[in-house]
């Protein structure tokens, strides 16, 4: 697997593991994936023609066990909870394929800017053991690959992955999350061009964002959401959703999830209520699907949802529901796809099957 963004230990979600990154498919036109053995094919990231179904190695990569080191990759706050790692022995194939979910890579969460690649390059993680089994932080340097095949370091700030997607991109600008020296919160929001130049920093010490459909950025600092330009102007406080997120604790910010559309938030009694971006509204969602809804309609009428065995990893199905907890439609996907992805804008489904690219309406 790539390494983990923010892992509460316990909690995770398995799509989490799974999924395209957020930003990666875009129909017709070229984008990027990792793929690795579990794809019966060679570590690294491939880049894929969804016309042709063609996918080309363009970066090579290994797999790696994590070693353990005395002092965090980079200057943090730390502690005697804390525990730090980077990239140890190279795996095989074999062990890698005995199990997926605990081998690293080096590069990570790729996608398109215009004709280029942009990725990132692992550096090492550190942990905090908490009441709730702890939280992960990895830490990266952002990269590109420029069509003539060179690969530019864009930046010397270093990425913290403990948000959810901490490198985005919307209209050819890259935002980007940099850690500080308190590794699990308190991180600056930046952006900057294709090339790595003009950089503003649009927010301190935030603990998470998204770039939203409505080309809005949303995020959470001190435990309340804010929405902001894609400027870093007007930013307003969402007070109707001020009662839905946890208390201050180690544990609290695992009860909610960004997507694109909206933000997803589980409360004790594991119901699920969703925060939609295009309209303000908050509905309830029935039958506690919080771990495994994608994203859904604009009219909050229809959900896209995709289910995992939570000890095997495998997929269980894919299916569109309703606000209800109701399948309205049952979608098509083998149970061996790996990175579905299914865009309820678009009424596509999306995935792999080994280094096999498929996309079909539903």
């Amino acid at each position: 697997m790539s390494f983990n963004k923010k892992r509460i230990l316990g909690w995770i979600a398995l799509t989490s593991l799974l999924l395209l990154p957020s930003q990666s498919l875009a129909a017709g036109k070229t984008f990027y994936v990792p793929l690795s053995y579990e794809n019966g094919t060679s570590p690294g990231i491939y880049q894929v023609d969804p016309n042709t179904k063609r996918t080309t190695l363009i970066i090579k990569d290994n797999t790696y066990k994590l070693a353990e080191v005395k002092q965090p990759v980079v200057k943090l706050n730390v502690n005697e909870d804390n525990r730090h790692y980077k990239l140890g022995r190279v795996t095989t194939s074999k062990e890698a394929l005995e199990n997926p979910y605990e081998d690293y890579t080096q590069f990570t969460d790729p996608m398109a800017i215009g004709e280029e690649l942009l990725f990132q390059k692992y550096l090492g993680e550190s942990t905090h053991a908490g009441s709730c089994g702890g939280a992960i932080s990895a830490f990266t340097l952002l990269y590109k690959k420029d069509t003539k095949g060179k690969e530019i370091l864009l930046t010397n700030d270093t990425i913290a992955n403990a948000t959810g997607d901490a490198v985005q991109v919307k209209d050819n600008t890259i935002y980007y999350t940099k850690v500080n020296k308190d590794f699990l919160e308190n991180y600056t929001l930046h952006k900057m061009d294709a090339n790595g130049n003009n950089k503003i920093e649009l927010a301190k010490s935030i603990d998470d964002y998204i770039l939203s459909d409505t080309k809005e950025i949303i995020y959470l600092k001190d435990n309340k959401f804010y929405k902001m330009d894609l400027n870093g102007k007007k930013t307003i406080h969402l007070k109707s959703i001020k009662d839905h997120i946890q208390g201050e604790s180690p544990c609290g910010p695992a009860n909610y999830k960004f997507t694109n559309s909206g933000i997803y938030f589980e409360n004790a009694d594991y119901q699920t209520s969703v925060y939609d971006f295009a309209t303000g509204k908050m509905i309830e969602v029935k039958n506690s699907y919080f771990n495994f809804i994608e994203n859904h309609s604009k009219n909050l009428q229809e959900f896209a949802v995709l289910d995992y065995d939570g000890e095997s990893h495998a997929l269980i199905g894919a299916s569109i529901v309703d606000k209800n907890g109701n399948v309205v439609k049952d979608l098509k996907v083998p149970t061996d796809a790996k990175k579905v992805k299914i865009d309820i804008t678009s009424g596509t489904v999306s995935y792999f099957v080994k280094t096999a690219y498929f996309e079909n309406k539903y």
